[in-house]
């Protein structure tokens, strides 16, 4: 098989073939290690790695620092059997590439390549021949990238692919609208305020979602956790489209909405406010 299995959202863990490689559990490795995977298939230069890496100290030899670590992630990865696989690159004594193979597998590509797919197809319904990579993509991400990490370059990287994982689940959410799964779209919805507790458009989704469930206490009750969280971290209102939804939700007139039409309305402020 030789798969070489690296999760970076949540807890760092890296295993081969199943097995969990030791050698991994200084934080320095596993920023560096992450940095170079997702830089994958760029070349960079050394002393810009040991600059993302050594940001916040005045360090003596940043370089230094970055050979010792470079050898000990050499080192780790020989538990292998190919050794590292051949992830790494050198163009003179500058500059290092990370070109992972088709056996390295890792739960960040995974995401990106589902959001990716979802983006390049039109339509509300995802293909059922990729559902469930869709959602095994979005139940990978057990945490946050590199969970603990403090380091600006982390803090953007975390920041971009949280909008990834934020986009899958709209995607989900508004697919087990239109199919009728409401109470699946509801556990995106739960998912996506964990990530987010603020995220107004979120909100919309599961009011929508918890009335066409039969539940329409339940929606209600959503809308005002919104009205608060939003008052409280941002002191603003929620929008006319959340406001307008409630209403609907209220007088019960949601459930004359078909469907495509519906998803209209829950997941754009232009087109709810058109419907008002």
């Amino acid at each position: 098989m030789d798969q070489l299995k690296i999760h970076l959202f949540g807890c760092f863990r890296i295993a081969h073939d199943g097995r969990p490689l030791d050698g991994f559990g200084c934080g320095k490795l596993q920023e560096l290690f992450a940095l170079l995977l997702l830089n994958s298939g760029r070349w960079m230069r050394r002393d810009w790695i040991a600059a993302q890496l050594w940001e916040d100290i005045g360090c003596a030899a940043p370089r230094k620092n970055l050979r010792h670590l470079l050898w000990r992630l050499h080192n780790a990865l020989n538990q292998a059997r190919s050794g590292d696989g051949g992830l790494f690159e050198t163009r003179g004594a500058d500059w290092l590439a990370c070109r992972p193979t088709p056996a390295t597998w890792i739960d960040v590509d995974v995401l990106e390549s589902a959001c990716k797919l979802l983006c390049d197809r039109d339509g509300m319904l995802i293909p059922s021949s990729v559902l469930p990579m869709v959602e095994n993509a979005a139940d990978g991400c057990s945490g946050a990238l590199l969970d603990g990490c403090s380091q600006q370059w982390c803090l953007v990287e975390r920041e971009r692919l949280s909008d990834v994982y934020m986009t899958v689940l709209d995607r989900l959410m508004d697919h087990c609208l239109v199919l009728g799964d409401y109470w699946a779209g509801i556990q995106h919805a739960h998912s996506s305020l964990h990530r987010d507790p603020a995220r107004e458009e979120t909100f919309r989704r599961l009011m929508a979602l918890s009335a066409l469930h039969g539940d329409r206490t339940r929606a209600l009750r959503h809308f005002q956790r919104c009205v608060k969280v939003l008052e409280d971290e941002f002191d603003v209102r929620p929008s006319r489209a959340t406001v307008t939804l409630s209403e609907m939700i209220r007088d019960d007139s949601i459930t004359s909405f078909p469907p495509e039409e519906l998803y209209r309305v829950v997941s754009t402020d232009r087109r709810i406010a058109e419907s008002a």
